[in-house]
């Protein structure tokens, strides 16, 4: 069992962390010769593409799963705790078409779009006037794919769904889990963008979000494969390693750009952000019950909201706490 454990974590972190990694540093100085280049928050020239970590990472994930398929077709497997079922679960549960769908549609405003037309109003306003922006475009695409995503979450829950319910509450169950689903999804893909304003501070987000689901994730694949109400009981050998897999799995692409854009070498991007943001809201509402659905869906929509308010950033700064956890790892911001 340790072998195996051994070899599939080696493997996990082979194409989801180390590949990444060494794929953004060969690309860097490309990118930084290329002529995308903006100005940061200090004016300090800085290049976009970053947020290509998260197709790579989409990659990585199905590169590794056929490997286990490949395994798993040779080797005989006689234990009813089987490390490439568990693993495997986690990788198939990764939205590989959400991030890359994401990624893409926030790639195409990183490349056409303008900075004319801003926030949700904007984008509504101008199409309410016959005119699609590339932000737009970006919100119906993405919003399109969350509801997608969404329905794979709602037959997730559908397994533990009480059978004796009626027509009407079952199906009012069932489209509440959907519609709450893809507002977490589609909101936390605009909120990790809007917060890619300074380094780091986006791949922060993400890790917030995405880390809390992970532990969620490992612990629902322990009890589906090992049928134990407490795998932390049961199985803790087992259960702490699926726990890392997951870990490694989610955190592989902040690893692989962390200091290109805490540096400020580098930025996400559009494409990066929007693709973190969803892979994190997916992740988010696969762990969360109705309930916790429906409130992370007001929550993040209020932060949505607020952005055309008031500037995340004066919030922040005016926050000893978020202040501290906003600059840790990055320089001053003095100009």
């Amino acid at each position: 069992m340790t072998l195996r454990w051994a070899a599939v974590l080696v493997l996990i972190a082979i194409t989801t962390w180390v590949g990444p990694a060494l794929v953004i540093r060969a690309l860097v100085p490309v990118l930084e010769d290329g002529r995308r280049g903006v100005e940061n928050h200090r004016g300090r020239p800085v290049f976009l593409g970053l947020g290509i970590v998260w197709i790579v990472w989409a990659a990585g994930t199905r590169v590794a799963l056929a490997v286990m398929h490949i395994a798993d077709s040779i080797a005989v497997s006689g234990s009813g705790r089987f490390t490439g079922g568990a693993v495997g679960a986690l990788l198939v549960s990764m939205p590989v078409v959400l991030v890359v769908g994401a990624g893409a549609f926030g790639l195409f405003d990183d490349l056409i779009g303008s900075n004319e037309v801003r926030g949700f109003r904007g984008h509504l306003s101008s199409l309410r006037r016959g005119r699609l922006t590339t932000g737009g475009l970006k919100f119906l695409g993405i919003g399109a794919l969350s509801a997608a995503a969404a329905a794979d979450i709602v037959a997730n829950h559908e397994m533990s769904a009480a059978t004796s319910a009626s027509w009407v509450l079952r199906s009012a169950w069932v489209v509440g889990i959907w519609v709450c689903a893809t507002l977490v999804i589609a909101l936390s893909a605009n909120l990790v963008n809007l917060l890619d304003l300074r380094p780091g501070r986006a791949l922060k987000a993400y890790s917030v979000l995405a880390v809390p689901a992970a532990f969620g994730m490992a612990w629902i694949v322990a009890v589906g494969i090992w049928r134990v109400s407490d795998p932390w009981y049961s199985a803790p050998v087992e259960t702490f390693l699926l726990t890392a897999a997951s870990l490694l799995i989610v955190l592989g692409p902040v690893a692989a750009v962390w200091r290109y854009d805490i540096g400020e070498r580098g930025m996400l991007g559009d494409a990066g952000a929007n693709a973190a943001g969803a892979l994190a809201g997916y992740l988010l509402a696969q762990v969360l019950p109705l309930w916790g659905l429906a409130l992370a869906a007001v929550v993040l929509l209020e932060l949505n909201r607020s952005s055309e308010r008031v500037s995340f950033s004066a919030v922040i700064e005016r926050t000893p706490l978020l202040r501290a956890i906003d600059r840790l790892g990055r320089g001053s911001d003095v100009p």
